[in-house]
């Protein structure tokens, strides 16, 4: 194969150190996007006032839910791109990977569309204060706008990694970083609108990872050079995709969906409520990114072991990334809490900063000391999709996160309508989500014969078959 030697196949050699070297980028490039983001909002805060910082925070929802979970179409292009990677499938490899680019331009031009027609009305959604309306609206404009950059380095960062390459994604991370937050400042002292200068250096940022990204994948040479002319594209591999992703993207949305209610509760009570809140949600980015950097790795590594049909190293690898992501939870969500009043300071320049510190406080107490729940739950669904089943995953988010968390602030909010109220949601659905998870993986690992010694055999799925 023309490519082998520009390939990190995971199909070979001791697991802890495969997955310990390809984890440890994911984690930095997590912590990057946390550290550029902190700033951004750490430089609105001084340079802006507590109405720019709430207008990004009160919208959050809305950017999650229609960008945010388009990019979970990226996860059917890396499980398919891992399955087929792991068989040695140049032919698929360059039908996965020009369709799915194809399709990340197209949407990302269709969410542009659709944000400039729409983004004055979308903070109505989640009840944004009239304070922090503008400027809310404002930042979706530019988000939208940037919205094709954004998903095709998502689709490029992660055809990347399907090829066992979590560095390269890491150093562009670090160089639009680095470039973002000079803009920021730059832009922040220049436009009397602070919310559009970050907006607009944020959009710029993802223009030049997006950019370096396809430069990394164009020198890996044929079948990784990704070609956007509208004849590469196949709908064939499109449904494939589809057929992985879509469920993905539907989880996405489905959590976005589940928290609307819970952001317009939110929303109600003030700015100084929202800071508090935004602030204690930066902190647990964090800590996410150690957990979520070592879990998502997780798709490649079952992705590639399971299309070369090596099931025992799924197996050992499973166990491994069970006790990681415990090990992690466990210690970052103690060091937080530890450190919450200090590290929530950093984040909270407002009047009434007293009020904003107690409901950072609270958020810390209810979501992160039983944030090992959250970690496991993310780690099970991420295994049973390297496997190549999305579907069982997406009702899970279904029933546990949107129908129940609307029945709880529905019914059981209003008898009790106070912040607490809101953090006890999220964590009686996060342990339903749980032992769905654990269900659903204990199924699939039972079906696919993961933990039982047999001989390997290269993986026939249909899914990778039409791609």
């Amino acid at each position: 194969m023309a490519t082998a030697s520009r390939k990190k196949l995971m199909t070979e050699g001791d697991i802890l150190p495969i997955i310990v070297k390809f984890s440890i980028p994911l984690i930095l490039s997590a912590l990057i996007q946390i550290l550029f983001k902190a700033a951004d909002k750490a430089v609105l805060a001084q340079l802006g006032g507590v109405s720019d910082v709430a207008s990004i925070n009160a919208i959050g929802t809305v950017v999650n839910l229609i960008i945010t979970s388009l990019n979970g179409l990226s996860h059917g292009a890396v499980i398919l791109l891992s399955h087929a990677i792991g068989r040695k499938d140049d032919g698929a490899i360059r039908r996965i990977n020009n369709t799915a680019f194809i399709t990340a331009a197209f949407l990302g031009l269709l969410i542009a569309v659709f944000g400039a027609c729409a983004f004055n009305i979308m903070p109505s959604w989640v009840n944004c204060p009239e304070t922090s309306y503008h400027g809310a609206a404002l930042y979706l404009l530019f988000t939208f706008i940037g919205a094709p950059f954004l998903l095709i380095y998502n689709f490029s960062s992660a055809a990347l990694r399907a090829t066992g390459d979590s560095k390269s994604p890491t150093y562009y991370l670090i160089v639009s970083g680095v470039a973002n937050l000079v803009l920021n400042i730059i832009l922040c002292l220049i436009l009397p609108q602070k919310v559009i200068a970050v907006a607009l250096a944020t959009m710029l940022s993802h223009l030049i990872s997006a950019a370096l990204c396809l430069r990394k994948l164009r020198s890996l040479g044929d079948p990784y050079i990704p070609d956007f002319r509208p004849r590469n594209f196949r709908f064939a591999t499109f449904l494939s995709i589809l057929k992985v992703g879509l469920p993905c993207a539907l989880e996405q949305a489905l959590f976005s969906l589940g928290t609307l209610p819970a952001t317009r509760a939110m929303n109600s009570f003030g700015d100084a409520t929202i800071t508090g809140n935004g602030a204690a949600m930066e902190i647990e980015g964090f800590t996410n990114a150690f957990i979520s950097g070592f879990g998502s790795s997780s798709l490649t590594f079952i992705g590639q072991n399971y299309g070369a049909g090596k099931k025992d190293r799924i197996a050992k690898g499973t166990v491994i990334y069970l006790i990681g992501s415990t090990v992690l939870a466990l210690s970052m969500t103690g060091l937080v809490f530890l450190f919450r009043i200090p590290m929530l300071k950093l984040f909270i320049n407002t009047d009434d900063a007293e009020l904003a510190l107690a409901v950072g406080c609270l958020r810390t107490v209810y979501i992160m000391v039983p944030y090992v729940i959250n970690a496991l739950k993310n780690l099970l669904a991420n295994i049973v999709q390297g496997l190549g089943h999305t579907i069982p995953g997406t009702v899970n988010k279904l029933l546990n996160v949107v129908v129940f968390r609307v029945i709880w602030m529905t019914f059981i909010f209003p008898l009790y309508p106070k912040v607490a109220c809101i953090y006890q949601c999220y964590v009686v659905s996060w342990m339903l989500l749980f032992i769905f998870d654990l269900v659903i993986f204990l199924y699939y690992a039972r079906k696919e014969k993961i933990f039982k010694k047999e001989e390997n055999t290269p993986s026939d799925q249909k899914v990778c078959e039409n791609a």
